[in-house]
């Protein structure tokens, strides 16, 4: 009876402590399942985040593409827009060099005509006078003589034809030694000479108006 009296006592004064001890436990129980949800709390977060950063990085590997996509197709259209400008600069130049030379050749036709012209001008001058001179000197006009005959020599030497000076020379060389007859002849065949000549200077320059 005694030793049940003991284990009574016993179990009285274990229970506080083991009550006590359980206290403890509970308390380190339940703040490890506090830990424990927030770190489930937080990996959950961070799960969500790197799953949005993932998406993100999905978004920007599309930009990417596109990008490069883009540039390739950016660098395609300079490269043929490269040689297209390397063959318009080609043809520019070409078009130039082809207007070089039609302009050096109208400047060589024009002075060709322009040379043509003022001789045809100075024959023309010449068979003028030709005419102005024989008729002062029908007339027995010694001034309109001596006038024409300053412009007969000047025409003469413009013209620079050899036959015509030689008959100028000629006609006057007969009238000063009064040869009449061979003063008209030397007259008459220089008149004959300078209408040769402008005949072929206004065919040449038909030609080359033709061409």
């Amino acid at each position: 009876m005694r030793k049940r009296w003991f284990l009574a006592g016993m179990v009285l004064l274990l229970v506080p402590g083991l009550l006590s001890g359980c206290g403890v436990a509970q308390e380190q129980h339940d703040a490890v399942v506090a830990e424990r949800d927030a770190a489930q709390a937080e990996a959950a977060s961070l799960t969500s985040d790197l799953d949005v950063a993932q998406a993100s990085v999905s978004e920007l590997t599309a930009s990417l593409g596109k990008a490069e996509t883009g540039l390739e197709a950016a660098q395609t259209e300079n490269s043929e827009l490269t040689s297209g400008l390397a063959q318009s600069q080609s043809e520019l130049e070409a078009v130039q060099k082809e207007l070089e030379e039609l302009d050096a050749e109208y400047e060589a036709f024009k002075s060709d005509v322009n040379s043509t012209w003022n001789r045809l001008d100075n024959l023309m001058g010449l068979q003028w006078n030709i005419t102005a001179y024989w008729s002062a000197a029908a007339k027995g006009d010694e001034d309109l003589i001596e006038q024409r005959h300053v412009n007969m020599v000047t025409f003469v030497d413009k013209v620079g034809d050899s036959t015509c000076t030689s008959l100028w020379e000629q006609a006057m060389s007969a009238a000063e030694k009064g040869q009449d007859d061979l003063y008209m002849e030397s007259f008459a065949a220089l008149m004959d000479r300078s209408m040769y000549l402008i005949t072929g200077q206004a065919k040449a320059i038909r030609g080359q108006l033709a061409e």
